[in-house]
Formats: C-alpha cells, sequence, structure tokens
C-alpha cells in the first residue's frame, strides 16, 4: 500500500526542514537533560574496551551506555519497547537485548535471577551457573548472572552463554540486560561488557516523565511563539534541494531532488483547477502556504521514477490546516497515482477538541482509506514542520529540547506521534536538529548556518538533502542520463 507515499515520506516529506519555534522554557530541566549521557570513568576510551565511540541513549528505556561494536535495532513486543544489538558475523555470535520488565512489589534483581534458576533446574535443563553475584553498574545497584547451558534440549548440542544484568528501573519495574553468546567469543565480549556496564547511567520512571513534561511544556511555548511576524519573512521562499547517497565506494549517488516554495494564500488555493471566485466561505480563510515538489529515482536502471507536489496551508494563527499530497510512479507510459489530503478545522463552541482527517487513495483501485483523531493539546501542524528549523533560536549557545504531537506516515501507517527535536549549537558555528518521530524512531538530523539557512539532512536510509540551484542538479542529472520531470 502507498508505494509513491512511502517513498515521498522517506525523502524529503517536511521533517527534511523540521524543528520548533523558540521562547523562554524550564532552563533547569533543560540543563539536566543535556546531562543525560553514559558515565565516564577518569581516562576512559570506549575502543580501548571493544566498545563503539557513539553511546547507546535510549530515552524511553531511562537508559545511557556504551555498549560492544554492532548493529542496534529497535521493536516493541507487549507493547514494551526492545533494543537489540548483535555482531556483524552471519549468524551472530552475540545479541544482547535491553528492556523493561514489570515485576511484582517486594521482588529484587537478585530474587528475580534466583526465581530463574530455579525454574530451570525444575525443567530438568542442564546449566551451570558461571557467575551469579551482586554488581554496582554505572549508577545502579543490580545483580549480574551468566550460566553455560546447551543450545536446545538436547543435553549433547553445542553450548552457549546466557546472562541477564538485572538493575532497579523504578517501583516494580526493572531494566534488563539479556546476554546470548557463544562461548568462544566471551573472553573478549565479557571484558567488554562489564567496562560498558561501568558506565550505565539509570534514570527512574519518575524521572523520565519529569523530562517528557518538561518537553511538552516547553514545545508548547515555542508554538506560541510562531506568530504571523515570524512568518512572514519567510514567504518567498525558494529552495531547490539535491538528494543523493554515498555508496561503498565514496561516490554521491542521485535519489532525486526538491523544490520548496512558501507564500501567502488562501485555503482553496490546494486546488489549485478551482477559480478563486468559486471558494466557499471556509477556503476564503488566509494563511500560509508550503509547497513542496519533486522527484525521486526509483531504478534508475528500469526508468522508474516518483514525481509529486505536497502542499500544506496553515491559518496565520495554526488553529487550522489542510494539506494535499498528490503523487505518480512512472515507468515509460505505465503510470499509477496515489494520494493523500488532509484536514484539521479550528475548535468551535460545538466542538471544542478539533480532529484532523487524513484521506489516502489510489488510483489503481479508487480505495480511499480515511483516518481520524483527536488533535493532542500541544500539535506542530504539517506546514510548521516544513519551516520551523529556520526559525530556531540562536541566542544561545545552549542545547534545548522540544516535543509535540505531528502527523507523521511511517511504514505504510499513518498515525500521531509525540516527536522530540534537539537543537544544539556545533563548534563550527553552525546548528544540529536530531529528530526523532516517536520516541523508538531512528534521527534525522538536519544542520543550520548560524543566520539560520538550511544547510543539509542526513535520514535514517543513507539519503543526503542539500541546497542546490536548479542549474547544478540539471547538470547532475544529464550527465548521468537522467530525466527530470515538468
Amino acid at each position: 500500500m502507498a508505494v509513491f507515499l512511502s517513498f515521498f515520506w522517506l525523502a524529503f516529506a517536511p521533517t527534511s526542514h523540521v524543528s520548533a519555534a523558540w521562547s523562554p522554557g524550564p532552563s533547569e530541566e533543560e540543563s539536566h537533560e543535556e546531562d543525560f549521557k553514559p558515565l565516564q570513568p577518569d581516562g576512559f576510551e570506549p575502543a580501548r574496551h571493544g566498545l563503539a565511540s557513539q553511546p547507546l541513549i535510549v530515552q524511553p528505556l531511562g537508559l545511557a551506555m556504551y555498549v560492544p561494536k554492532g548493529s542496534v535495532s529497535t521493536d516493541r513486543a507487549g507493547g514494551r519497547l526492545v533494543v537489540s544489538l548483535h555482531d556483524a558475523a552471519d549468524p551472530p555470535e552475540w545479541t544482547l537485548t535491553i528492556q523493561h520488565l514489570p515485576v511484582t512489589p517486594g521482588t529484587s534483581p537478585q530474587g528475580q535471577i534466583d526465581q530463574h534458576l530455579e525454574a530451570m533446574t525444575e525443567s530438568g535443563r542442564p546449566h551451570r551457573v558461571l557467575t551469579n553475584r551482586a554488581i554496582t553498574a554505572g549508577n545502579a545497584e543490580g545483580h549480574l548472572c551468566y550460566i553455560e547451558q546447551s543450545a536446545s534440549a538436547d543435553s549433547d548440542s553445542d553450548t552457549i552463554i546466557n546472562g541477564w544484568l538485572i538493575l532497579p528501573s523504578s517501583p516494580n519495574v526493572f531494566l534488563v540486560v539479556s546476554i546470548l553468546a557463544m562461548p568462544e567469543v566471551m573472553p573478549t565480549l565479557g571484558p567488554a561488557l562489564q567496562a560498558g556496564f561501568s558506565t550505565i547511567n539509570v534514570r527512574s520512571s519518575a524521572e523520565l516523565s519529569l523530562q517528557r513534561r518538561s518537553r511538552i511544556e516547553a514545545g508548547r511555548a515555542l508554538l506560541e511563539s510562531i506568530t504571523p511576524e515570524r512568518l512572514l519573512p519567510l514567504l518567498e521562499t525558494r529552495q531547490w534541494s539535491r538528494l543523493y547517497r554515498i555508496d561503498s565506494d565514496g561516490r554521491e549517488i542521485e535519489v532525486g531532488y526538491s523544490l520548496l516554495e512558501v507564500f501567502e494564500a488562501k485555503r482553496g488555493a490546494l486546488n489549485p483547477n478551482r477559480r478563486e471566485s468559486d471558494y466557499s466561505r471556509t477556503e476564503q480563510t488566509e494563511g500560509i502556504m508550503v509547497r513542496l515538489q519533486g522527484r525521486i529515482i526509483g531504478d534508475a536502471e528500469r526508468r522508474i521514477f516518483y514525481d509529486s507536489i505536497a502542499m500544506y496551508w496553515m491559518a496565520w494563527d495554526q488553529s487550522e490546516e489542510s494539506w494535499s499530497v498528490r503523487g505518480t510512479q512512472r515507468q515509460g507510459e505505465a503510470e499509477r497515482s496515489e494520494s493523500e489530503t488532509g484536514v484539521r478545522l479550528a475548535p468551535t463552541a460545538g466542538s471544542p477538541i478539533p480532529s484532523l482527517t487524513v484521506i489516502r487513495q489510489r488510483s489503481s483501485d479508487y480505495q480511499r482509506m480515511p483516518v481520524e483523531w483527536s488533535v493532542p493539546d500541544v500539535y506542530l501542524s504539517q506546514a510548521l514542520g516544513a519551516l520551523l528549523g529556520r526559525l530556531m533560536p540562536r541566542d544561545e549557545q545552549r542545547v534545548r529540547e522540544f516535543s509535540y504531537y505531528f502527523y507523521n506516515y511511517s511504514d505504510a501507517t499513518p498515525q500521531l506521534t509525540q516527536r522530540t527535536d534537539r537543537w544544539e549549537p556545533a563548534e563550527d558555528g553552525s546548528w544540529t536538529l536530531t529528530t526523532h518521530l516517536n520516541i523508538d524512531a531512528p534521527p534525522i538530523v538536519s544542520s543550520y548556518s548560524s543566520t539560520g539557512q538550511f544547510l543539509k539532512t542526513r535520514r535514517p536510509n543513507g539519503t543526503v538533502t542539500e541546497p542546490a540551484t536548479v542549474e547544478e542538479i540539471r547538470r547532475i542529472w544529464r550527465r548521468q542520463g537522467l530525466p527530470m520531470g515538468q
């Protein structure tokens, strides 16, 4: 479903330039947020211990630590966030799984492990305890256990190492790090894990709740600071961008291009075929329009391209919005189109809680898929999502974090999620914006100049977006034998 739209959002949907505007927020909580990172003993160098250079920071779990080098992924099981890591071998020689575990009141980390070992003994599964001891892991006191057991119920099968580090997270909730490894890697993996455990920084559920409230309230203040006067300077913006990725040989491979335009318009302008004299009263409402159009290369060899035009309209006071996204997949003369429309009306006495309605349709089967939500209190519109990075504060050299609800399209599932934006100064005078579209989404990282000009976006799928002139884009596409759209 939604073949085109998935490409559109992955490549250059509004989050290419997302951010939030600023007004003063609770600086105490914000500075506390800046400090959330792994503990580092004096002289600690991750690489010397076989650890990744970048720490693992999982805000929803309240965990920061250095972990062994490997691949990281997130998923959900039983409604809970699960973080998985593994090495590069096929199949992996070790895996780590990190998650919260609800427990009955009065249960201790050691008691949880003892219960598990007793259950294994009662089941008749042969095993040998290698380590079973209390441990100080960074700022937390918990319990660590390693056992050696057969890889399957067959007692003659190969052996594996199973381990658990259990730390209190909050009342009746433990943070559990599960380890599964081949015995031959433990001489290297064991010391690396021990070094990583020493850097653990755990936050309680109370602290996490305070952080979430702090970011939401900061987001509320930020959105309230976006007045028509702040938006007016963005009118007449016209920004071409080139999209590419870098292959294993360091070559830049074209992915597509886009054109961002900003202008004043009435809601009715979403339908360019309607005359202004025919606009309804609702369509006469004035606001700001963001138009994003472009082409994505689906398969250069097979000459498959995705053309799009997206228009996002918002009332000047942010009280209502509408948008229209139209996309067409082309291969020679063959075409297949998809569309999405969204409408959020201003609250009224009869409907004080506004609703957001999104409808998607495919030309191939005329299928319409309406979805409706009640709009949360702190909500970021699609038009602002495309512009706010240009309005971010640069008056103080400090980190800020904001959160708000936002409509986003991810993995073919339309949803309202709580998005977090982190805005921080870089050493070269530019600014970095790191966006998570939901609590376990990979980061979208953008940079802006000291004057607020967009410089670059790096997306989780490896796509890089950079400003370019239309002449530069034409020259690159012509050189590679690629046809540009209309």
